[in-house]
């Protein structure tokens, strides 16, 4: 390897233990974990109401995949709040 090649690969590593210190700052951790988590809130609130919408439309022809759908997503939605409030689907503390 030549000394350009050398000072080239130096930089990159450089560049990249500075990239990692910086991603592992715990405030920019914090921050990143509160912005997914209202990212995450708001696209399950989108998806949620458009797929109720398009599961609606066929309440008459698939009342049963229809049933389903919403049998799943309220089991899926009461297991959130309980796991938010700290019990399992048994009504034990989960700590």
């Amino acid at each position: 390897m030549t000394p350009a090649v050398l000072a080239d690969l130096q930089t990159a590593i450089d560049t990249y233990v500075l990239a990692i210190a910086a991603a592992c700052s715990i405030t920019e951790r914090k921050g990143a974990t509160a912005e997914i988590r209202t990212l995450l809130k708001d696209t399950n609130k989108l998806l949620t109401k458009r797929l109720d919408a398009l599961v609606t439309q066929f309440t008459w022809s698939k009342a049963e995949f229809v049933r389903g759908y919403f049998d799943v997503r309220i089991n899926r939605e009461q297991q959130f709040i309980r796991r938010k409030q700290g019990t399992c689907s048994c009504g034990r503390l989960t700590g």
